[in-house]
């Protein structure tokens, strides 16, 4: 019964929490109106066994009856007096009773309220909401969204396994201090598919033990950032699968541990020369007949200090394509690069690196990246020579950034959502549940 009840939900809504809603928590079930509703069950003697021997000899023990809390509307809530036997086996001497088809476990609420509450968490992602409307300890909306979210998951699984898996992302996030989960995410439709704590190379294992064979026979590219453990662990036990670096990825780690130190390199160069000529101005200033010498020194400072400040001014340009920037920024960067050697070298380097990674002469992509890293190879600045040794072993993956155009956007995307869930439901401790509801409600 709660399978269909969750089907029709899922034909009808899209399952997407507003994470960004506000939190309206008010207890109403305390102020509403009380309804019962009088039900009797009716089993089936002929086919009904002893659930401990087996035995067909049973005979009714006692009657008995039970309140189930069955729906919450706006001025009242409705109960359900089930009426319901107690038999008692003749040979084994045990006492059971009869099913109760609409009852929630062994609780005292029935599937359509256990439905109800889940439908409000989908809304909100906040607990506390459905606990105070409903009425219901913590633990038990917490069983009930659990359990909901199992079936979703397994259902939503089944049907991409039916439709087929091509591209998978791979991801990891930290949540709260030390706590990595990576998540395995389809392309095409951005579902999850699986997710399991920790980064290394052994989620990717896990991973491939949760799946058949003959799914894994249909994946062909996989997306990740520039990770080694999730790089060693694809190639270990997906060797036949395409890889693909996250351009994204790729190009900030060129600008944060390549760029960055080449930049700083130029700007420590321009501040030790402002400084030394400020300490021979200094000097000069007691001596007579210096004055010719100052002036050509006060001229060098005035224009050490423009080019500090235009540097300055344009390092997130450096960041960015040629074809974001107006002529004005453009021409800014060609005044830094006739000055500085090493920049101008890199920035060239930047450009066509970033060009072959969206190019669409998808024949020459390979060859034309070869070129430019051996171009790179007896380099004078240090760090493209050390971009070249990292990398060289990993151009067939930057390649593939242009042949595939698979990116991980959804994946960075949906950590920022992981991020405000997180920070606003505050009763997400136990980080398996908190991680079911990432991948049902993402």
């Amino acid at each position: 019964m709660i399978n269909n009840m969750l089907n029709k939900f899922i034909e009808n809504n899209s399952l997407e929490g507003n994470i960004f809603g506000k939190n309206n928590s008010e207890r109403k079930s305390k102020e509403l109106k009380k309804e019962i509703k009088n039900i009797k069950i009716k089993t089936d003697r002929s086919n009904l066994k002893c659930p401990f021997c087996g035995s067909q000899h049973v005979y009714i023990h006692s009657y008995k009856n039970i309140l189930l809390k069955n729906r919450v509307f706006d001025d009242k809530i409705q109960f359900l007096n089930i009426k319901f036997k107690r038999f008692s086996c003749s040979e084994c001497h045990k006492n059971f009773s009869e099913n109760i088809e609409n009852r929630y476990k062994k609780t005292k609420i029935t599937n359509n309220l256990a439905f109800d509450i889940f439908k409000d968490f989908s809304k909100t992602l906040l607990i506390k909401d459905v606990e105070n409307k409903y009425d219901i300890h913590f633990n038990l909306a917490k069983d009930i969204i659990s359990t909901f979210c199992d079936l979703k998951n397994e259902k939503d699984r089944e049907i991409l396994i039916k439709n087929g898996i091509n591209t998978i992302c791979v991801d990891e996030k930290c949540v709260g201090k030390y706590n990595f989960f990576t998540i395995f995410r389809d392309y095409e439709t951005r579902k999850s598919i699986y997710y399991t704590k920790g980064k290394n190379s052994e989620t990717i294992k896990k991973f491939k033990e949760s799946c058949d064979e003959n799914i894994t026979k249909n994946f062909k590219n996989m997306c990740i950032d520039k990770s080694k453990a999730f790089l060693h662990g694809f190639l270990h036990y997906f060797p036949y699968v395409n890889i693909t670096f996250d351009k994204f990825h790729v190009m900030q780690n060129l600008n944060e541990n390549y760029f960055k130190k080449c930049y700083n390199r130029e700007k420590n160069r321009i501040l030790t020369s402002i400084n030394e000529i400020k300490e021979v101005i200094k000097k000069n200033k007691n001596v007579e007949n210096n004055k010719i010498l100052d002036e050509n020194l006060d001229e060098i400072l005035h224009d050490l200090l423009k080019e500090y400040q235009l540097l300055t001014e344009n390092r997130e340009n450096f960041k960015r394509k040629n074809s974001n920037l107006n002529t004005d920024s453009l021409n800014k960067l060609d005044r830094i690069c006739d000055s500085c050697e090493e920049l101008k070298e890199f920035r060239i380097f930047k450009d066509n690196f970033m060009e072959l990674l969206e190019t669409k002469d998808l024949k020459n992509v390979k060859n034309n990246m070869f070129e430019l890293f051996e171009n790179i190879k007896f380099s004078k600045v240090r760090e493209l020579k050390r971009f070249y040794k990292n990398n060289v072993k990993y151009i067939d993956f930057f390649c593939n950034i242009a042949i595939y155009k698979v990116s991980n956007a959804a994946m960075e995307s949906l950590n920022r959502n992981i991020k405000m869930m997180y920070n606003r439901g505050r009763e997400y401790k136990d980080k398996d549940f908190f991680f079911k509801i990432v991948s049902c409600f993402t």
